[in-house]
């Protein structure tokens, strides 16, 4: 009886330190060494991109967002569309034109236009943060954008001459060869 009772012991033992590791694992982030967002370029009919005041990183930025547990980069789009930008998804419409389809249980979602990959120093434990950028354009009048992010239209002279003078508020470099693409 008191073998069977050690042996219960030590498991119990086990288990709860493999319990504390993964917990403690969770919280530096280790657990997921991958990290995975959208982002959304909107441009208007002039190719005016529709940016936002990122306040963690003080920059200028495309709309996006990380996404959700177990939300799809495709469904965030219209989140991140009213929250940062404050546009419904109707105003919308999407490069390169889409129609989705349903196969069984199988349903065909709105491609992105690229992914990429960013290797920069990214918080504890994650290797990599993949983007998978969307590309739309907004419906007839360009409409006004609201949101807390302080949203605004600017061209890409205007990105690029933010970089240019070295402005602290300037987009991350990748933001401007994106944008230049999709011109």
């Amino acid at each position: 009886a008191s073998v069977s009772r050690l042996v219960g012991l030590v498991t119990l033992a086990a288990l709860a330190s493999v319990g504390v590791s993964y917990l403690v694992l969770r919280f530096f982030n280790k657990v997921v060494p991958l990290r995975f967002a959208n982002s959304v370029y909107v441009l208007d009919k002039e190719r005016n991109l529709a940016v936002i005041y990122h306040p963690f990183h003080e920059r200028w930025m495309q709309p996006g967002s990380r996404l959700g547990y177990h939300e799809g980069p495709h469904q965030a789009i219209d989140r991140v569309l009213k929250e940062e930008l404050g546009l419904e998804a109707n105003y919308f419409k999407f490069w390169p034109p889409f129609e989705g389809a349903q196969y069984g249980l199988t349903e065909i979602v709105q491609p992105p236009y690229q992914v990429q990959v960013e290797r920069r120093k990214q918080r504890l434990g994650i290797g990599a943060h993949y983007d998978f950028v969307y590309v739309g354009t907004v419906n007839g009048v360009k409409p006004p954008l609201e949101s807390p992010l302080n949203p605004q239209w600017k061209s890409l002279n205007e990105l690029k001459n933010l970089h240019d003078m070295g402005d602290p508020a300037a987009p991350f470099a990748n933001i401007i060869p994106t944008f230049e693409k999709i011109c």
